[in-house]
């Protein structure tokens, strides 16, 4: 499943890792070169395509990935147990870039996303 619609110069990638709550699908960009990796967070009912713009303007010189988190706009349901409170989905942004190996990265991030990110990096700055 793919979340976005990216333009033909988007060499884009589906991926879904599994993670702490569940399995959460990814657009990616180039996640095999060694270019300054960005991580586009979106917020409350935004899937990935709302990065489309960016993304064509920063794959380019960047590993660009974005996720659908799961705040309404995700298509693949999370566990039942799934902890959807705003530490357990900062928790989710961790366990991301851990099963995706990604180290050094830069979080973008709107609306709630930019919330979560803020937790993410104070509470799991590994």
């Amino acid at each position: 499943m793919f979340i976005g619609h990216f333009a033909v110069a988007f060499a884009s990638k589906k991926v879904a890792p599994k993670v702490s709550l569940g399995t959460l699908v990814i657009a990616a960009a180039f996640l095999d070169v060694v270019w300054p990796v960005l991580v586009l967070l979106g917020g409350l009912v935004m899937d990935g395509s709302v990065w489309e713009p960016v993304v064509e303007r920063l794959q380019r010189e960047h590993r660009c990935v974005v996720p659908t988190l799961p705040l309404g706009a995700h298509r693949m349901p999370m566990r039942p147990d799934a902890d959807l409170s705003p530490y357990g989905l900062a928790k989710l942004i961790a366990d991301l870039l851990a099963a995706l190996d990604l180290q050094d990265v830069t979080l973008v991030a709107n609306d709630t996303g930019g919330a979560l990110s803020q937790i993410a990096v104070t509470r799991h700055p590994e």
